[in-house]
């Protein structure tokens, strides 16, 4: 390797120390699109402390969990190894899935090139149980599983409901409900522990949107909040035009229009799977049978 291209290298794994962004690009080797550098700021501000609660919510397919529940966890416990991760999804199979996606990648020559004394240590390494050599590690649990004896230092909730069927049922939104308070909260270290939420959006009365309802009537806790349709409308959040699309490259919008305009996409789908804005059961906000008509004199 010459001199030059050897600076540019140090530069590269420089600026993976400090940037989840690039320390994405440098082990994946893929260009992070615009939207998923915003959430990596927003992950990097929660890996510095200064967010204590974060919702991210997006459509399928568009990388969410790629970054919030694969590559910040290994970012994290590189630059904190001896934290300890609870990490959780509405499957156990999916969150060992994660947790060996994130062990996977410490133990790769590209993550040990950044950061050459992050390592997994050998005493425990399945792929949902794992520890770093400081005694920092990963735990993977899933929606309605017992977590009791164990405490984060931080917290991640990524898809906790298994999707529309779920959704639909008021008895699997209440169970989700009642897990997330008894046991997911309760195993913060303390008050400050981060909290991650990463979901696509069901229901109004999804988690999310019940932690939205508590907040508004003063009984919750403050979110920062990630929300990214598909297709873009006013102020959008990472400044789009209405109408531009998301991801434009797998994702364009011709592709998504049709998506819309598919039979099986109902309006209230596409608000809620699509858009990031679930709407009442009749697929509106506003339900004409609120309302009565009366006759003028």
């Amino acid at each position: 390797m010459d001199k030059q291209s050897l600076l540019e290298e140090l530069l590269r794994r420089e600026e993976a120390m400090v940037s989840l962004e690039k320390y994405i690009e440098y082990c994946s080797g893929m260009k992070v699109p615009k939207h998923m550098k915003y959430v990596c700021d927003k992950l990097d501000a929660v890996a510095r402390g200064e967010i204590k609660r974060l919702m991210i919510s997006m459509p399928p397919g568009h990388g969410k969990s790629y970054c919030a529940s694969h590559y910040f966890p290994a970012y994290y416990l590189a630059k904190y190894p001896e934290k300890q991760i609870i990490a959780a999804t509405h499957k156990q199979e999916l969150s060992d899935s994660f947790g060996r996606k994130v062990r996977n990648t410490i133990m790769s020559d590209e993550h040990a090139r950044i950061f050459p004394d992050s390592r997994v240590s050998g005493d425990k390494t399945a792929a949902g149980e794992w520890q770093t050599t400081v005694g920092g590690g990963y735990h993977a649990t899933a929606t309605g599983a017992n977590v009791t004896g164990r405490r984060g230092d931080i917290l991640i909730g990524d898809d906790l409901l298994s999707g529309i069927e779920a959704a639909e049922s008021d008895r699997e939104r209440d169970k989700l409900w009642a897990w997330w308070a008894a046991d997911m909260f309760t195993r913060r270290k303390n008050l400050n522990t981060p909290i991650i939420l990463i979901a696509t959006r069901w229901h109004l009365g999804d988690l999310m949107g019940r932690l939205d309802q508590a907040e508004r009537d003063g009984n919750g806790e403050k979110w920062e909040r990630v929300i990214l349709p598909a297709i873009a409308g006013d102020n959008d959040a990472i400044g789009r035009k209405p109408g531009e699309a998301l991801w434009p490259e797998p994702f364009p919008i011709d592709e998504l229009e049709r998506v819309r305009k598919n039979p099986a996409t109902t309006s209230r789908v596409w608000a809620s799977l699509w858009q990031q804005n679930p709407v009442v059961d009749s697929g509106g906000i506003i339900d004409q049978t609120w309302f009565k008509w009366w006759r003028s004199p």
